[in-house]
């Protein structure tokens, strides 16, 4: 949308010009791909709230908070 702006693409229009096509169709990707993230997060969270599993001690094995020398 910042570069759309930047074209000169006026705001709060129904209908735009065939040249801002290209930087439309970017916009309209990067709402799918923000939307399809935050359905994924909100499953996750749901799943993790629902279930009765509980994470172990270290799961990521070897990774510390501390730092060896």
């Amino acid at each position: 949308m910042h570069f759309l702006g930047l074209a000169g693409m006026p705001r709060r229009i129904p209908d735009f010009p065939d040249s801002f096509n290209q930087w439309n169709t970017v916009a309209s990707v990067g709402s799918i791909i923000t939307l399809i993230s935050t359905v994924f997060f909100g499953y996750i969270i749901f799943n993790t709230l629902v279930s009765n599993k509980r994470a172990g001690y270290n799961n990521w094995r070897y990774c510390t908070n501390f730092v060896f020398t």
